[in-house]
């Protein structure tokens, strides 16, 4: 009896033991599992920092093209004022040109009624002058004004050459902000190249993340064996110490 007893006890020990033993290894189970579940959340953060890297990329993106379009749009104000000036330039000049018409006509009409008089030509045309003296007056008043006229035209043409300087000053910064924004967006695209090595083996290490589960499973089956044995023994102790 006393030697039954002490195997039932050593019988008992091994199985706290192995109980303890299953344990461990239980708690090794749990300890991969946690590290699995940290392995996961590191590549869903890993995830999610691409995606923000490739949103800001987005947006980086937008600002240039946003930028280049502002470029354009001033550039296009600028051609419009070019274009203004050389219409107000092609203004004056046609006004230019009216006024020596109309001095010229005007020379010509003074002559015209003077010229015949001086050739002798009397009596047919001083009937013809006669009327016409209230119109010859006139001629010079106009002239006179005409000449006025044509005086601010050059003031208006100094300024407006002074107008067209400034558009070239306009024009150079543009293509230097032109250049600029590739240079903006050579690295962008460089980024977003690089992005995709990232991705790549993060999809290769989601990859293998369930292969690393299997394992894993196949890892607590003998557990729940090695349960069911002690279970049994436990159950052979009894038996055995239930007669002591």
């Amino acid at each position: 009896m006393v030697r039954n007893h002490t195997n039932a006890v050593r019988r008992h020990t091994d199985v706290a033991e192995h109980h303890t033993n299953t344990d461990g290894y239980h708690r090794n189970l749990v300890g991969h599992d946690t590290n699995e579940d940290r392995h996961h959340t590191n590549v869903v953060k890993h995830h999610t920092n691409v995606v923000r890297h490739h949103t800001n990329a987005g947006r980086h993106q937008a600002n240039v093209v946003g930028r280049h379009t502002s470029l354009v749009k001033h550039h296009k104000n600028m051609v419009r004022r070019h274009t203004d000036v050389l219409g107000h330039h092609t203004n004056v000049t046609r006004h230019h040109i009216n006024a020596v018409r109309y001095h010229t006509n005007a020379v010509g009409h003074k002559n015209n009624l003077v010229g015949p008089h001086k050739c002798g030509e009397t009596t047919p045309i001083c009937l013809d002058i006669t009327p016409m003296g209230k119109g010859v007056k006139p001629i010079w008043p106009d002239i006179k004004p005409m000449r006025l006229n044509i005086t601010p035209m050059w003031l208006d043409i100094r300024p407006m050459r002074s107008d067209i300087t400034p558009i070239w000053l306009h024009i150079t910064p543009i293509w230097l902000n032109i250049t600029l924004m590739w240079l903006d967006a050579t690295p962008m695209q460089l980024d977003i190249t690089l992005m995709w090595f990232v991705i790549i083996p993060m999809w290769l290490e989601m990859t293998q993340m369930p292969l690393d589960i299997t394992p894993m499973r196949l890892d607590i089956t003998p557990t729940w064996l090695d349960i069911t044995i002690i279970c049994f023994n436990i159950t052979l102790m009894w038996l055995d110490i239930t007669p002591i």
